[in-house]
């Protein structure tokens, strides 16, 4: 065992039993971005990196890069991250989780207000592009186009008004909306069930709209919103049982719409082999693969520099490179079919590509500032 394998593993694992400490005696941490971020990221990239580092120490020219990207990053900040508004975070956690679900009131213009925001965006969206030619009709009409479909629903899209209204669409808006009739929904259930089923198929229409590209992630992005938004709400419990059924609620929507992007007909056979296949390496292991793709490019042929930054390359008379989209067409076996794909990765990669290992700075003081939204939540009644 070299040392880069041993040392991979040693601030793995502490990394992860400082994230149970905090999850066992400082819970209230966990409304801070910060956090989120860095147990998103030792969960879904610190852990795979640490079990393939033989073949990355052999892969990367300078593997200690990586390994401060992985494993120095998420440490600094969340010790970083521990201290700022800590107070602060111990008044809204407590002000959150001591309110019963009957007596979270909102004024109900808020979602007839947000509702819509979502059909207006939804009109002019799809006044730019025809529903029949949108990844989530292709899923079921010619399941084997949809991959291209997805591209030309969104990325692809000449007017930047579209693409980013829809963006803010299924990134802001819908969250915000889905939240607001879960609780509406809960709330009116036993005593005006005709109002619940209105507010449930607004939910329903609501999830329609942010997959109209066929994209697996916001569906399961909003589900994953609401679990979040009552979980908080109720305290955080150690409950393993809500944990498994939390997983598998978020992920069921990402493996049917695999299966039917594919063109197979769903069973139980098969979707328990994807679900424990594809999506979990989609969702466990991809990601830190693609983020070490990003780094080999940078090690092997140079840094990219300010012309990875599109708007400031146009205004310095310098030519933009879409980077996701070179690493795409340069690593993935999907560029052979489709080459307006694009590799997203964590900014912490991202910005290593850009500028060298010296951007983790900047990446640590980007998480830092997430944080200032504490400020904010204390104004929110």
């Amino acid at each position: 065992m070299t040392l880069f394998i041993l040392f991979s593993w040693i601030f793995c694992i502490s990394m992860f039993s400082l994230l149970i400490i905090i999850f066992f005696r400082y819970r209230f941490l966990l409304i801070k971005p910060s956090i989120i971020i860095i147990t998103f990221f030792h969960l879904r990239i610190q852990w795979a990196a640490t079990i393939q580092a033989g073949y990355i120490e052999k892969y990367l020219p300078q593997p200690s890069s990586f390994f401060i990207l992985v494993h120095i990053f998420p440490l600094v900040g969340l010790i970083g991250a521990f201290f700022i508004f800590h107070k602060s975070s111990i008044e809204i956690f407590s002000r959150i989780s001591r309110r019963s679900l009957n007596s979270l009131s909102f004024r109900k213009e808020i979602i007839y207000i947000l509702l819509a925001i979502i059909l207006f965006i939804s009109i002019f969206y799809l006044g730019h592009i025809q529903f029949s030619q949108t990844g989530l009709y292709t899923i079921f009409v010619d399941p084997l186009k949809s991959a291209e479909a997805r591209e030309s629903s969104l990325k692809l899209i000449a007017n930047p008004i579209v693409r980013y209204s829809y963006s803010f669409l299924k990134n802001v808006f819908a969250p915000l909306l889905v939240v607001f009739l879960m609780i509406f929904i809960l709330q009116n259930i036993k005593k005006k069930f005709s109002r619940s089923l209105i507010a449930t198929i607004m939910l329903i229409f609501t999830f329609l709209v942010v997959s109209l590209t066929g994209a697996r992630s916001p569906a399961a992005a909003l589900l994953l919103t609401i679990i979040w938004a009552f979980y908080l709400k109720n305290g955080m419990p150690i409950r393993p049982l809500y944990f498994i059924l939390a997983i598998l609620v978020v992920l069921t929507p990402t493996v049917i719409l695999t299966i039917l992007r594919e063109g197979k007909v769903i069973n139980l056979s098969l979707f328990l082999n994807y679900f424990g296949g594809g999506i979990f390496r989609r969702v466990f292991i991809i990601p830190m693969e693609v983020g070490l793709y990003h780094v080999h490019y940078a090690q092997m042929k140079g840094f990219f520099g300010i012309a990875a930054i599109p708007k400031i390359a146009v205004l310095l008379n310098i030519h933009p490179v879409n980077v996701a989209n070179l690493i795409y067409i340069s690593y993935t076996h999907f560029s052979h079919t489709i080459e307006s794909g694009l590799a997203n990765t964590s900014y912490v990669f991202s910005y290593y590509s850009y500028f060298g290992i010296l951007s983790v700075i900047l990446s640590l003081f980007g998480l830092w500032a997430l944080d200032f939204s504490v400020l904010v939540f204390k104004k929110i009644k």
